[in-house]
């Protein structure tokens, strides 16, 4: 009896294990510049890829005030079959200049 208990519970922890999951590709865009050539989408496609996050800008504290800086070129955004995560980059002198009260402006600012 107590065979047939281990190996009834052996046989239940293999049923339960799952094989590897497939991966989800996700792909982040850093450069200013955004033009993706037909190659790279149906390498993305085949690859399954689902979002791409794309740096819109930099944020940084420049010349006494927080600036957008390096802002993106967009050549082929539309069409685009993966979703868009736009992200935005800011800088460690940025929050060590910014005072509690611009946050909010600050914030609002990187949202339109």
């Amino acid at each position: 009896m107590k065979f047939i208990g281990y190996f009834f519970l052996t046989f239940l922890i293999f049923i339960s294990c799952n094989s590897d999951p497939i991966p989800q590709y996700s792909f982040y865009h850093w450069q200013s510049y955004y033009d993706v050539s037909p190659n790279e989408f149906n390498y993305l496609k085949r690859l399954n890829v689902e979002h791409l996050y794309i740096r819109y800008f930099d944020v940084d504290f420049q010349e006494g005030k927080n600036n957008a800086i390096g802002k993106l070129i967009n050549k082929n955004n539309e069409n685009c079959p993966f979703e868009i995560i736009p992200t935005v980059f800011i800088t460690n002198r940025t929050f060590l200049n910014i005072k509690k009260e611009e946050i909010n402006v600050l914030v609002d600012k990187i949202l339109t």
